[in-house]
């Protein structure tokens, strides 16, 4: 009786996870256009893309990334470039692309809590990382950390399950997957002091053969990308690092200053994950976890189970990172923390959501998912577009291109690279498409004599206005659009 009964439950179990990550999916794509970003980093990529095309010159530097003014690995953008080519270098492409990873890397989540933490875990992480506003929003932006997502759980994972068997297979795994945790943003490089440390608490058995073999895998996709880069940038990279590590970063910002910026990005991350907001209720409730995680953590040393090992490489994680990066002000920086952070946090909450429900704290556990789905629910359908999400760059994109009529036309209050990217791929007309083409292709000139400002956080003042007058010569202006977000697109001629 027992055994048929566990059957049931599993299989509903089973449907009742199918049926989150079809919900989850679903949500991806319903509002893929106003959550999608394209702002300079993904007209910059599209662009890349779109050369790589047109000229067949291979990429060799990848994107930077602002902390150091450094480059990141090329592979980011071959990883990238089928979806430019599946979609005609259509801007949604690469949002596709991260919200398929996005995919995987719930399918993966949920497979990992139920490896580690059982039916019931398994559930909870489908429907927190799968219906999260804020994991949703992130995974339509169609960048290099959001395409990192599934591989650091596939890292974290086949890691934590070699340390315990030593089976040759999972080795091989971590090696391809942490390849790819290090190439496409740094924050997967902060993972590799737990996972070091890791190492000397289970010295898991490992031949010179398998050594060999992890490194090369390693070495061909998470090495040698950076190296034949660096080596034609006259090894920059490197050089911005030590530069870095030897400035006072921070120095206006006393040590306590900068430690409780960073607490305070950590807590508003779990906030947001939860909430989509970095409310008090938020923050307060995001400390009691970070609490839990802390108390977790140190008791790994004498219960080696996998909620305190989790809990420990969360909690080095994070030390880590405080460390190296430094947080001048407590903003999210959501891409930092979605990279790898966020994922595994998943993976513990969800854990610690399934305690409750197996001390018999039912209707707690009710409240607590009920409150979340209601919450995020509420927002996915209620949420603004922002005024770099491709369905407003497209918009605003679409009326400068009709408005302007193949003109010469200067771009004033954004950067214009993806508004000329946009009327590039809209435009059907070949010698206008050859026009457009030229303004994306390198840094155009401001010297037309029509102009458009368009408004993204504040309205254009008076000042503003005279400049661009004087600079063009022109005399009139005008409003030809306003937006539900109340931006406004002003036209100069």
């Amino acid at each position: 009786m027992n055994i048929k009964f566990n059957k049931v439950i599993s299989s509903k179990l089973f449907l009742s996870i199918s049926g989150v990550i079809f919900l989850s999916i679903l949500f991806r794509f319903l509002r893929i256009f106003d959550f999608a970003t394209f702002g300079h980093d993904n007209s910059r990529d599209s662009i890349a893309a779109l050369k790589m095309y047109e000229y067949g010159e291979y990429i060799y530097v990848g994107p930077v990334f602002s902390v150091v003014w450094g480059y990141m690995s090329p592979i980011y953008y071959y990883l990238l470039y089928p979806f430019y080519l599946l979609f005609s270098f259509n801007p949604i492409a690469a949002p596709v692309a991260t919200i398929l990873a996005n995919i995987a890397a719930l399918v993966l989540i949920v497979y990992a809590s139920y490896r580690f933490y059982g039916k019931t875990a398994a559930f909870i992480s489908a429907i927190i990382f799968g219906l999260s506003v804020y994991v949703i929003k992130q995974s339509s932006e169609g960048l290099n950390p959001t395409l990192m997502i599934p591989f650091s759980i596939l890292a974290f994972y086949s890691y934590v399950q070699w340390l315990k068997s030593s089976r040759e297979k999972l080795l091989y795994i971590f090696a391809f997957a942490l390849s790819f945790i290090t190439a496409l943003h740094p924050a997967g490089f902060f993972v590799l002091v737990p996972f070091v440390i890791l190492f000397f608490f289970y010295k898991p058995k490992i031949s010179i053969k398998q050594f060999v073999i992890a490194s090369g895998i390693y070495g061909l996709l998470g090495v040698l990308p950076y190296l034949i880069q660096e080596k034609k940038l006259a090894w920059w990279t490197i050089k911005q690092f030590i530069v870095y590590f030897k400035a006072d970063k921070g120095e206006s910002l006393s040590f306590v200053t900068l430690a409780l910026n960073y607490i305070m990005a950590v807590l508003k991350n779990i906030s947001f994950t939860l909430f989509n907001n970095g409310s008090h209720l938020g923050v307060f409730v995001a400390a009691l976890i970070l609490g839990f995680m802390i108390y977790e953590a140190s008791e790994f040393i004498n219960k080696r189970n996998h909620s305190s090992l989790l809990a420990f490489t969360l909690i080095l994680y994070l030390i880590t990172f405080g460390v190296v990066v430094k947080f001048e002000d407590s903003e999210p920086h959501a891409k930092w923390f979605m990279a790898m952070f966020i994922p595994l946090l998943v993976l513990y909450i969800s854990n610690l959501i399934s305690k409750i429900y197996h001390i018999n704290y039912r209707y707690l556990f009710t409240v607590i998912l009920c409150g979340f789905l209601a919450i995020n629910l509420y927002q996915f359908f209620t949420l603004q577009r922002e005024p770099d999400s491709n369905s407003y760059v497209k918009e605003v994109a679409e009326l400068i291109r009709k408005d302007s009529n193949g003109s010469e036309i200067d771009l004033y209050g954004v950067n214009p690279q993806p508004f000329y990217y946009m009327m590039w791929h809209n435009e059907t007309d070949s010698t206008l498409k050859e026009q457009y083409f030229s303004w994306i292709k390198w840094t155009k000139t401001k010297d037309a004599n029509r102009a458009y400002f368009v408004e993204v956080k504040e309205p254009i003042d008076q000042a503003k206005i005279d400049e661009i007058k004087k600079n063009h010569k022109l005399q009139n202006h005008e409003i030809i659009y306003t937006s539900e977000l109340g931006m406004s697109v002003y036209v100069f001629k």
